[in-house]
Formats: C-alpha cells, sequence, structure tokens
C-alpha cells in the first residue's frame, strides 16, 4: 500500500508542480467566459438593430390590386401607392423602406411580392410577418367570403426582391460559397494540424534527436523545413477528407437533396484571390506560433495540453457572426478585423459582402502579412532558445533578454 502511495504522490505532484497545469486551469475557463460573453453580446446587438431599423421604417406602400386590403389596415407608416411600378422606383432610390404588392390573382396563387431595401443580412426578413398579417387582418373584417377564409389559413408565399444603392441584390445563399468554403478549409487545417505543430519539436527534444539535427542544418531551415512539411501534412489530410465528404454528399443527393446553382457562384479572381490570402494567412500564423509555443516546452505531453487553447482561438471569430451579420461595417467589426487571432476571417467574411473599403482591404492584407511576419519571428526566437532545453520552459523574459543582447 505504501508503494501504491508512494507512486501516487510523485504522479500527483509531478503534474501540479508544472505550471502549465495551472496555466491551462486559469486560461480555458476564461477562454470559455469570454466566448460565451461575445456571444451574448452579439445577440443582444442584433436584438437591438433589429429594434432601430423598426422604429425607424416611415414609409410602406401597398399597392393592393386584388381589392382585399382593408382600408382601415393601412395607417401610417403604410401608404397606398398608385402601381406596381411606382412603387418599385420609390424603393430602389431609397424613398420608401418597403412595397408590398397583393396581385389580382393572390386568392388563386397564393403569392405576395415585396420589394425591399437591403438594410443587412439578419434584416432582410423583416417584412414578412407584416405583409402576411396585412391581409390576413383584412380577411378576418369580411369573414363571410369562403374564398379569403381559405386564404387565410393558406401557407402564403412570398415574393421578395431587396435593392441596395440602387441595385438588386443576390439573395441566393450560392454568393457565399467561396467564403464558406475557405472558412471550412481554414478551420480543418487548425485541427489537423494542432496536435503535431505543438509535438513536432517537443517530441525530437524529448527523445534527444535535436541536437544530432541541429549539427546537420540550421535552426532557421528546420523550422521553415518543419512548417512547409507539417502544413504540407495537414493539405494531404484536408484533401483526402474534403475527398471523402465530396464522395458522401454526392452518394446522398439521391436521400437528401442538394441544391446549388453553382452558375451563381462569385468565383472571380479578386475574391478568390482574397479567400486564398486570408485562409493561408491565418493559418500561417496559428501555425508557426503553435510550432513557437511547442519548442518553448521541454516536454511532449506539456505541449500537447495547449492544442485546446489554439483550437479555441481559431473558432473565436465564429462568436462575432451574429453582430457581424448585423452591421459588417459597424466599429466592432472594424475591431475585430485588425485583431490577430480574428483578422483573417473577419475580413474574409466582410470582404464577401462588400463591407470593406478599399482603404481597409489594403490594411487587412498588410495586417494579416504583419501578423504572419511576426508569428514567424517569434517561432523562430523561441525556437532558438527551447530546442535544447529538456527540463525547463522558455519564459518570456529569458525571449526579450536575448534580442536586447543582440
Amino acid at each position: 500500500m505504501n508503494t501504491i502511495l508512494k507512486v501516487a504522490k510523485k504522479e500527483y505532484l509531478k503534474i501540479v508542480q508544472k505550471p502549465s497545469f495551472w496555466i491551462m486551469i486559469v486560461i480555458v475557463p476564461i477562454l470559455y467566459l469570454a466566448l460565451a460573453g461575445i456571444s451574448g453580446y452579439s445577440g443582444t446587438q442584433v436584438e437591438k438593430k433589429v429594434e432601430e431599423e423598426v422604429k425607424n421604417i416611415d414609409n410602406v406602400l401597398i399597392v393592393d390590386q386584388s381589392g382585399i386590403v382593408n382600408e382601415a389596415a393601412i395607417q401610417p407608416p403604410y401608404f397606398v401607392a398608385t402601381g406596381v411600378e411606382e412603387a418599385e422606383a420609390q424603393v430602389k432610390t431609397g424613398n420608401a423602406d418597403a412595397a408590398f404588392i397583393y396581385p389580382e390573382n393572390v386568392l388563386e396563387d397564393k403569392v405576395i411580392e415585396i420589394y425591399a431595401l437591403d438594410t443587412s443580412l439578419i434584416s432582410r426578413d423583416r417584412f414578412n410577418n407584416v405583409a402576411k398579417e396585412m391581409i390576413r387582418q383584412s380577411i378576418l373584417l369580411e369573414i363571410e367570403d369562403p374564398e379569403r377564409v381559405a386564404l387565410f389559413s393558406s401557407n402564403i408565399e412570398l415574393k421578395k426582391t431587396l435593392y441596395k444603392d440602387g441595385e438588386e441584390v443576390d439573395q441566393r445563399f450560392e454568393v457565399f460559397i467561396i467564403p464558406i468554403i475557405s472558412i471550412l478549409v481554414y478551420f480543418l487545417l487548425v485541427m489537423f494540424s494542432s496536435s503535431f505543430m505543438l509535438s513536432s519539436v517537443s517530441e525530437e527534444k524529448e527523445n534527444r534527436m535535436i541536437e544530432t539535427i541541429l549539427s546537420i542544418v540550421k535552426p532557421r531551415q528546420l523550422i521553415w523545413g518543419k512548417l512547409v512539411g507539417l502544413t504540407g501534412v495537414s493539405l494531404t489530410a484536408l484533401i483526402a477528407l474534403l475527398a471523402l465528404m465530396t464522395g458522401i454528399v454526392i452518394a446522398s443527393t439521391n436521400i437528401f437533396p442538394i441544391t446549388i446553382d453553382w452558375s451563381a457562384v462569385d468565383v472571380t479572381f479578386g475574391q478568390v484571390l482574397l479567400s486564398v490570402f486570408y485562409t493561408i494567412g491565418g493559418f500561417l500564423f496559428l501555425s508557426s506560433i503553435m510550432v513557437g509555443v511547442g519548442a518553448a516546452m521541454p516536454k511532449y505531453r506539456e505541449a500537447q495540453q495547449f492544442s485546446t487553447i489554439f483550437i479555441m482561438l481559431s473558432i473565436l471569430p465564429i462568436y462575432f457572426a451574429t453582430i457581424l451579420i448585423a452591421e459588417p461595417a459597424g466599429s466592432i467589426a472594424k475591431i475585430v478585423s485588425y485583431t490577430p487571432f480574428t483578422a483573417p476571417l473577419i475580413l474574409l467574411f466582410r470582404s464577401s459582402v462588400d463591407a470593406l473599403s478599399p482603404l481597409e482591404s489594403i490594411l487587412g492584407i498588410v495586417a494579416v502579412s504583419a501578423y504572419v511576419l511576426i508569428g514567424f519571428f517569434f517561432a523562430f526566437k523561441l525556437f532558438e532558445l527551447g530546442s535544447l532545453e529538456v527540463n525547463k520552459k522558455i519564459s518570456f523574459k529569458a525571449l526579450f533578454q536575448k534580442q536586447k543582447d543582440k
């Protein structure tokens, strides 16, 4: 029994005496709380945004060709318009917030047309219920008509056209295919690579191979080689997974029909180039930091503990998604566009919804490039200091002291 207790005590103290153990205990809950706070704040801001837009509605035009809408239901900010073309033109020029068109054959087709201003992705459906309720409330005032009563309980279809800056907005899902694929690729690369990026150096330190390797190649050559090689491993795993997923999707289309209009996919050279740049730039920044942290850790197991933190940092932009959809050009969107761990994906999303000015696009490219260079710098310095340390971790004090001594 004493032997078991001694072994247990040794194992217990070996773990709890390591600073990395306590760092993980503190950092992980803080990150979870931060993510929950960001998510909650984003939801609150979206609600405020929608409420503000509803309050700012001051001119909605009604074109009733069916004769069903009761005049008593049309009260400010709703006004009667004389024709469809006039109402559409008023919306297109921004003089009206929306126009509801009730066609002559609405009883048979059960279709209402809506023309509206596109204020944000989150608010595109803000008039849907209002357009339906207006005709339903009118039907209740003349409930003796059986055809109208049938329309009241029917599923009314909405044919919606949105305008922004005088141009019709493409509402199809396909316009987001390129950024969605880019974001998916980024997450998969991080998930595949986090474990071996962190352990690539610490594993060799632990089995004493690093001394032999450094006698053959220079530290800078080794770190570059590791980054390129491990990125290649991640890409290989990604390609294999995407091929498997593609096969599954093709095989299951008969069971779960997936309709994608590939002609609507915005495959412009500029959009593809930016998507590739932000995806690769974000991954290189994160992977260089992971390799550097792995080099600073004396043991393989200690390096592996940080994989959770890096995966959480990689998904951080998702928690800003709601507020980005509501206000892609707002203050918060601009701030997180230039924050190291969020910049690549936030800039990728904002560019896909045309929320980046030319100046912001240039600043974004410069910022991501700078973060990649900074990541490489820290990876090199941590590797130089920590590659031969097998008993202790490298502190930031030692890192900056070495730089100062130079």
